[in-house]
């Protein structure tokens, strides 16, 4: 994982056959790989490929980058595979050193998968990387990759708009009892509200007025059931 905002090259060696699953998340990227040419990306992208003893060449653009790179060693790759039989396209690809018939799935990446990013990024932050939700949630966003299903949405969502919905709906959660706090947040967010909507009944299969009612009914029922709270107003007044 890493940032830069500056035109910069870096030269990429690789010693170990290994697959790598590429998320470009913000900004724009020129890149050689042996014997294939220069290609762009434009975030959000992903690309899935085969590395095998290469020595490549990536030139960023004088613009903010940001990407998340997953790589997985043909060892564990073939574990993998026994467990995920999805998986074999890659494991045939490494055997025989063929990167370039992965390189082609060049893709935008939707909406699922940026915040499954964000999820595995936020454990990683909190010293989580060998825990087995995390080894998880990576091998979904792999198997998320190969699947490969069309997303149809009405508008197109950048890296930064999914982390925005996903923050709104962790403090609507946490302020249930705020009043005007849904048209706040989504306020803060700077997202238009039909594409905030559509954006956050992507990530949570509810529309955001129908979340909130549905939270506030949930804690209401959970304080009643303690029964440390017997009047309705006083419910209504924490819950919102």
């Amino acid at each position: 994982d890493y940032l830069t905002n500056k035109s910069s090259k870096i030269t990429c060696k690789s010693t170990a056959h290994c697959v790598e699953a590429h998320f470009f998340l913000t900004g724009k990227v020129l890149f050689q790989l042996k014997n294939m040419g220069w290609k762009q990306l434009e975030g959000p992208a992903h690309n899935i490929l085969v590395l095998s003893e290469v020595k490549d060449e990536v030139h960023f653009e004088a613009t903010p980058v940001s990407t998340f790179d997953i790589h997985i060693s043909k060892e564990i790759l073939i574990k993998l595979a026994a467990k995920y039989p999805k998986l074999a396209p890659l494991v045939k690809a490494i055997k025989e050193k063929n990167q370039s018939s992965l390189f082609l799935k060049r893709k935008r990446t939707n909406p699922y998968k940026l915040w499954q990013i964000i999820k595995i990024r936020t454990a990683l932050d909190a010293g989580k990387a060998t825990e087995a939700a995390t080894e998880e949630m990576v091998e979904k966003l792999i198997l998320m990759v190969l699947d490969d299903e069309p997303v149809v949405t009405k508008y197109d969502y950048s890296y930064e708009e999914i982390k925005k919905i996903e923050n709104a709906h962790r403090l609507i959660t946490m302020y249930l009892d705020e009043t005007g706090i849904l048209a706040s947040k989504i306020t803060e967010t700077g997202i238009p509200k039909d594409k905030f909507r559509e954006g956050f009944r992507l990530l949570y299969n509810k529309l955001p007025g129908l979340y909130l009612q549905q939270a506030r009914l949930e804690k209401a029922k959970q304080l009643a059931s303690e029964g440390s709270i017997t009047s309705l107003t006083d419910l209504a007044a924490l819950c919102g």
